[in-house]
């Protein structure tokens, strides 16, 4: 019998010459996204939120984890309250223009929320109709609220003459700017509700009808965005009446949506955004409650190893002098020994920020907004660079510690802020891990939060392109199609495109010994690897000579 060979994909038999062309062209490794984070509000948000609680009215579960890639964005969508104002921080740690914060902000709320309606009833006169209608935002966000008859917080719609056609309708949907109160009474953009104006959400073209503003509701995006037409009504022939706008003078206001925070909500955002692309997660339990139950289940989340790719949770601790010292309950040092974990940074002090609203110019701010402004410092770096040294955008601090202090503080893995007389600075990257005298210990892990990034972004990175370039073979994957060369090589080729040049800053300095065995059905590869470490000191010694 003649031999045979496999050529392009034909078993070939015959005598002959055989031809074909393959490609020469390695694809190219992804550089994953670095910079994305995920915020759950377990309650610091209540009474604003954008979009649903994860078990909501009109969205639950996948479609109730929503992202935002700009601070605006967020801020418009949230619409107050302390997450409004950490935004900031975490787009825009090192001021507007003054470098990179966050890619992406994955946002959840863990509650259970209802959506507020409204019910317009334009039945003045023998004909119209009616409209129920529901905030998309659900939860107390959505309840219209006024003042002085103005509207200030939620969502309020109001009937009019038309513009063009005074003997048409217009229907307006407005909703109110009042940003919410911090804990100590001052509007969180210094505005306060009084001297807010409601702003115009969506406007519907002018009409006769209701059928037709039924029409308009059901199909137009700006006002499917926001609201759902969830029933309708139309009386004998629909037609509109001038009575309906007596009838409905001012703000119809939204009114009945809920909230109700509950801490198993918590593990079902974490079932939801298993396979999201983030890094680092923002916990928004913080003071005393860092050490909460729900901070507790995202760590054991980030920890398991189902998630994609390795996190670090960021924690707010303690925010002044009598909630640092070790031993003190929920202190910041007590919340880093509590944790002892190089996936945790615990961040110490809470900011001063400059205001007209006070007697002496500053209103403080808590330990979440260090810890965000810290969390969106990171996720602007490249995972080589350390933050130990960054400046970061805040006006003055609660707790200015002293140099016994602050070695204290690196002493437990309590990452802290000071200032060199111009501007803040990070003293040191440090996680909470309390094993942290030698850079890398035994058991791989670090106390830098620097090379911890950096082992995340590698093996995440390694992960994802060994899975599409060589396991996804259209035709099959086994030891004929995937040989232990080939695996060599792409593991080289991935490590040799990460190493530092003259030229460009990378993640790894070298690497060496990329060895690859086969075990059953997996391959098993090895390899070592230095990185690209930050340094944190620099030790000058002089020697004196009267005469060389």
């Amino acid at each position: 019998m003649a031999t045979n060979f496999t050529f392009n994909n034909k078993v070939i038999e015959l005598p002959g010459s055989y031809s074909q062309f393959i490609s020469g062209v390695t694809n190219p490794a992804l550089s994953l996204s670095y910079g994305n984070v995920l915020l759950i509000d377990t309650g610091s948000g209540a009474g604003y939120g954008a979009g649903s609680g994860i078990v909501g009215d009109i969205s639950s579960g996948a479609d109730s984890i929503y992202e935002a890639g700009t601070l605006a964005e967020f801020r418009k969508a949230i619409g107050g309250g302390i997450l409004w104002d950490i935004a900031q921080s975490l787009f825009q740690p090192n001021g507007a223009g003054g470098g990179n914060g966050i890619s992406k902000l994955f946002y959840a709320r863990a509650a259970t929320t209802a959506a507020a309606t409204v019910t317009l009833n334009y039945t003045a006169g023998t004909n119209g109709g009616t409209a129920v209608i529901q905030a998309k935002n659900e939860g107390l966000v959505g309840n219209g609220v006024e003042t002085s008859s103005v509207l200030t917080q939620g969502y309020a719609v109001t009937l009019g003459a038309g513009v063009d056609d005074i003997t048409k309708y217009i229907v307006k949907f407005w909703r109110g700017t009042f940003k919410g109160n911090d804990p100590n009474g001052y509007p969180w953009d210094e505005v306060g509700a009084a001297d807010t104006l409601p702003e115009l959400v969506v406007s519907s073209p002018e009409f006769t009808n209701i059928a037709e503003l039924h029409t308009w509701m059901e199909t137009d995006a700006r006002f499917g965005s926001s609201f759902k037409l969830s029933s309708k009504t139309v009386v004998l022939t629909g037609a509109m009446d001038p009575a309906d706008i007596v009838a409905n003078a001012g703000n119809t206001l939204f009114a009945a949506g809920t909230e109700t925070y509950d801490t198993a909500r918590v593990d079902e955002i974490l079932a939801q955004v298993q396979n999201l692309d983030y890094s680092l997660v923002l916990a928004d339990g913080y003071g005393a409650g860092a050490q909460s139950v729900d901070n507790g289940k995202i760590l054991a989340h980030i920890a398991d190893g189902d998630t994609f790719g390795d996190k670090i949770m960021v924690v707010g601790g303690g925010v002044d002098v009598n909630s640092f010292a070790l031993g003190t309950t929920n202190s910041s040092i007590d919340t880093a020994v509590y944790y002892d974990n190089d996936r945790v940074v615990v961040c110490h002090g809470g900011p001063i920020k400059n205001s007209t609203l006070t007697a002496d110019g500053y209103v403080p701010r808590t330990s979440l907004h260090k810890a965000a402004v810290v969390c969106g410092r990171l996720a602007g770096l490249e995972p080589q660079i350390p933050i130990t040294f960054k400046k970061i955008k805040i006006d003055g601090e609660i707790h200015k510690l002293s140099l016994k202090e602050q070695k204290q503080g690196l002493k437990y893995g309590v990452l802290m802020s000071h200032s060199d007389g111009q501007s803040f600075s990070v003293i040191q990257g440090v996680n909470s891990i309390q094993n942290n005298s030698s850079l890398v210990n035994p058991n791989g892990t670090t106390h830098s939060i620097q090379l911890r990034r950096m082992v995340a972004q590698v093996n995440r990175e390694l992960v994802v392109n060994a899975t599409q370039q060589l396991l996804k073979n259209p035709d099959g994957t086994n030891r004929n199609t995937l040989s232990a060369s080939d695996i060599k090589t792409f593991t080289e080729g991935y490590l040799k495109g990460k190493t530092a040049t003259t030229t460009a800053d990378n993640l790894i300095i070298s690497f060496r010994n990329v060895n690859v065995t086969i075990d059953n059905d997996a391959y098993k590869v090895t390899y070592d690897v230095i990185f690209n470490t930050e340094i944190t000191k620099l030790f000058f010694t002089g020697t004196i000579f009267l005469n060389f």
